[in-house]
């Protein structure tokens, strides 16, 4: 038995400790920790959905890995059998937007930036451009090298996955919240660089920039509505454009249909004979575009349907709780609802082989989509891309049509009718086909260019 000196001497010299003392206050200290973040979360409302998995952090973490396979089985052990996703379906303006988004949608997992689809590289330069030239600036829209720079940057930030900051305490960081405040860092500082330069030199453009500027918009007011909008159109606009080049390479109905509207619309446009498809289609107004290519707007629908994955939003902004459709649960104040899109997009009572990609559906005599009321829609997703969003994807696919012939091919060249399966539905957002896809293409016999 120790005597109390000898018993202190060893407990002032923790390396002499044998491995089981450590193994004992480990466990203990990790049993406390546990039981103290358990003890100190407020109570969930009786009426609120159960809690699915309550061990603090470690219960969370499949919501960021495995999000799909995470809330289908939350929905199997609700009592009304969806669970939770049912809540941002029940149209109270007490569920916010962007409350939801501004928090979750950042915690998306660590996304690739390596790029090795030849299709998605070019459309995702170009979107890049179109969009910064829409909502950015002249000088950088103009400029290849800082266009590669900002969109490196701005890879930088959508690649930083920030989901372990909303599993640690707040006053805590990570890694990936580190990467985004860096990238973020050095967007500021590019922008400032412009802006100061402009008013230095007395320099004006007629670009949202220069309208921001002669607002007396902030600095880092300017950087948050230039990079929500290069999230919009770089995620939105590229991936989707790129999908629907994919699937049209591989239906030549839809692509003669599209391709045959798309004459039509320059052959109505064009004033001069020696106008290329180009110079008419850089003549249509916004109204032109909204109104003349109903086919390939439906051909857009169709891909958006089968390409947005992940779940929609929204946090109980209000003081009170609100109440799910007529489940008697509710979304305690404060609390997020979220919403898995697969439940309506990939809903066989909804959409006929919903997995198949089929713009037949929208047309009139089938109208698949008027099965849905209008809050199970999406609405609010499909506003937030069909404005900006759909008119870069309209100009970017009727430009390559009106142009090109063209067809899907393997690796080594040869035609292929079909691509395997190449999206990937535990993912959070639009993303590149899971493999290679490569277009062979050529001009199309007497296009002037």
């Amino acid at each position: 038995m120790l005597s109390l000196p000898d018993l202190l001497t060893a407990l002032s010299h923790p390396s002499s400790w044998p491995t089981t003392a450590w193994v004992l206050i480990l466990t203990a200290a990790a049993y406390a920790t546990g039981s103290s973040c358990l003890a100190g979360r407020p109570a969930f409302p009786l009426k609120a959905p159960p809690v699915f998995a309550a061990w603090p952090v470690v219960g969370a973490l499949r919501f960021f890995s495995d999000r799909k396979a995470f809330l289908e089985e939350i929905a199997g052990a609700s009592a009304s059998g969806q669970g939770a996703s049912t809540m941002a379906s029940t149209g109270s303006r007490d569920l916010d937007i962007d409350g939801g988004y501004s928090t979750l949608f950042n915690a998306a997992p660590e996304v690739t930036t390596e790029e090795r689809v030849q299709l998605g590289t070019r459309i995702r330069k170009l979107v890049y451009q179109l969009t910064m030239r829409t909502v950015g600036c002249a000088e950088i829209a103009g400029d290849p090298a800082l266009l590669a720079e900002t969109l490196a940057i701005f890879e930088g930030i959508d690649s930083a996955g920030a989901g372990g900051k909303l599993l640690v305490p707040s006053w805590m960081t990570t890694p990936g919240h580190l990467r985004r405040l860096w990238a973020g860092t050095k967007m500021y500082l590019l922008f400032k660089k412009i802006i100061d330069a402009r008013a230095r030199d007395g320099v004006r453009h007629d670009d949202p920039l220069q309208v921001l500027i002669d607002q007396k918009w902030d600095v880092k007011d300017i950087i948050a509505v230039v990079i929500a909008a290069l999230f919009a159109g770089q995620v939105n606009s590229g991936y989707n454009a790129a999908w629907l080049l994919c699937y049209l390479g591989q239906n030549t109905r839809w692509r003669d249909l599209i391709r045959d509207e798309v004459d039509n619309v320059i052959r109505r446009h064009r004033s001069s004979p020696e106008q290329s498809p180009a110079d008419v289609l850089s003549t249509l107004n916004f109204d032109d575009w909204e109104v003349e290519f109903p086919l390939l707007d439906i051909a857009l629908r169709e891909t958006i349907r089968l390409t947005i994955v992940g779940c929609g939003f929204r946090q109980n902004s209000s003081d009170r709780d609100v109440v799910i459709g007529e489940t008697g649960e509710i979304v305690p104040a404060g609390a997020f609802a979220v919403y898995l899109f697969d439940d309506v997009h990939l809903n066989p009572n909804v959409y006929k082989d919903p997995e198949t990609w089929d713009p037949d559906r929208f047309l009139e005599g089938r109208a698949e989509d008027k099965r849905l009321a209008p809050t199970a829609t999406l609405a609010g997703v499909a506003a937030a891309i069909r404005v900006f969003a759909k008119l870069e994807m309209a100009a970017m696919i009727s430009m390559f049509v009106a142009h090109f012939d063209y067809h899907l091919v393997d690796a080594q060249g040869a035609p292929i009718t079909a691509t395997p399966d190449l999206f990937d539905r535990s993912k959070h957002q639009v993303h590149r086909p899971t493999k290679p896809v490569l277009v062979k293409y050529q001009l199309r016999e007497g296009v002037r260019v």
